[in-house]
C-alpha cells in the first residue's frame, strides 16, 4: 500500500497551531538546578513563536491558558 500526500490549504488565521511540550534543567540565582516546563506554539497562518514557561509541570487549566494567550 501505498501513501499518498498532497498539501492541504492553511486554515483561516486564529484556527491552528502546532505545539509541542518540554522541560529543561537550569541554575537558579543560588547556583542549583531548578526545572522549567514549557509550552512551545508555532501558530500554522502567521508562523509566529509563543512559549509559555512554569515551574511546575502542566495542568489542563495551564494549557487551556496558554492556547488562549497564543492565540490572542
Amino acid at each position: 500500500m501505498t501513501r499518498q500526500y498532497e498539501a492541504v490549504e492553511d486554515p483561516p488565521m486564529g484556527q491552528q497551531m502546532q505545539v509541542d511540550f518540554g522541560q529543561v534543567t537550569v541554575r537558579n540565582t543560588f547556583h542549583q538546578p531548578q526545572k522549567l516546563w514549557f509550552m512551545a506554539c508555532v501558530l500554522s497562518h502567521s508562523r509566529y513563536k509563543f512559549v509559555y514557561w512554569l515551574d511546575r509541570p502542566f495542568t489542563t487549566a495551564d494549557v487551556i491558558q496558554a492556547h488562549e494567550q497564543a492565540f490572542a
